[in-house]
């Protein structure tokens, strides 16, 4: 049988990358539901994560494009049924998008309308683990960790990053965003709108982000249960690289001109820091907001 906090990070990753819709077929009205993700070493352990959250609805298709794959169906009742599982853990958004496929995809078949009415779509209240697995869930198929330089320091120091980007039609702030801080208690800051500067997309952009040390650690930390192998070795490896160096911190001297100095008072912090957090569980990470620190930084490495 399948947990409730799998359904719940199943929810997250169909958040992040799932779609359903309606389309006119050759006799009738259609209905699809699909989620997609990019590997170039196989079909993606998400994809098939996802696909035995959902009891082994679905099929995957691909690579498409060389590394592109989808989980989906055109199938009612499959569509219905993966509504059914997800519902008391979608957000909103994703809520009215299943609601308008059912409904337009019913069109008026008799059979499709039974099975539309034969569970109704309820909501059941989820506890904190549950929201931190859709969390999970919601960074596998959206998010990225990265490591930045920082100009005015050593060009060979890196910070860490975790940042989920999202666009809204409306240009409004995207409520997933605003529910990922949530579930981190608090963690990170969501910014934006700002436009995309390649054909991807036009529509306004916002990005939740964490830059701090302490941030970072502390959102893998509560995450890390339910992240997949991929994202847990990029964070591994991320971890490794931030907190094998000691911290810099730049200043003006009298000539306005930048300098750099080592920060005595805190050597290298601990590369275990998020994983033994994670291994006292559930008592959990002391929540410390990810702010930013107002570093003009540049990428030099990015996963997701």
């Amino acid at each position: 049988m399948v947990s409730r906090e799998e359904r719940a990070w199943a929810a997250g990753f169909f958040d992040a990358e799932g779609s359903a819709s309606a389309f006119a077929g050759r006799h009738s009205m259609r209905a699809e539901v699909s989620a997609s993700q990019a590997s170039r070493t196989g079909v993606p352990e998400e994809l098939r994560r996802f696909q035995a959250a959902l009891g082994g609805l679905g099929a995957i298709y691909g690579p498409f494009r060389g590394s592109l794959y989808y989980w989906k169906s055109a199938r009612y009742e499959v569509v219905f049924d993966t509504a059914i599982e997800l519902w008391p853990w979608l957000s909103q958004p994703k809520r009215d998008q299943m609601l308008r496929t059912l409904e337009n995809g019913m069109g008026g078949s008799t059979r499709k309308r039974r099975a539309f009415d034969r569970s109704p779509l309820v909501e059941v209240s989820h506890d904190r683990r549950e929201e931190l697995a859709w969390a999970g869930g919601f960074f596998s198929g959206e998010g990225s960790i990265a490591l930045f330089s920082d100009s005015r320091t050593r060009r060979d120091y890196r910070y860490g990053s975790l940042y989920v980007t999202q666009a809204t039609a409306d240009g409004t702030t995207p409520v997933t965003l605003l529910r990922l801080s949530g579930a981190l208690f608090g963690l990170g800051r969501v910014r934006g709108p700002f436009t995309r500067h390649d054909p991807w997309s036009k529509l306004p952009q916002y990005r939740w982000s964490i830059r701090s040390r302490e941030g970072v650690q502390a959102a893998l930390a509560a995450m890390w249960p339910w992240l997949g192998s991929r994202v847990r070795r990029k964070a591994e490896e991320t971890l490794r690289t931030i907190n094998g160096q000691t911290r810099r911190y730049a200043e003006r001297d009298g000539r306005g001109r930048w300098s750099t100095h080592a920060d005595l008072r805190a050597g290298p912090a601990s590369s275990n820091l998020a994983l033994s957090a994670a291994r006292r569980w559930p008592s959990g990470p002391a929540a410390r907001p990810g702010q930013s620190s107002g570093r003009s930084t540049r990428p030099v490495g990015t996963f997701g």
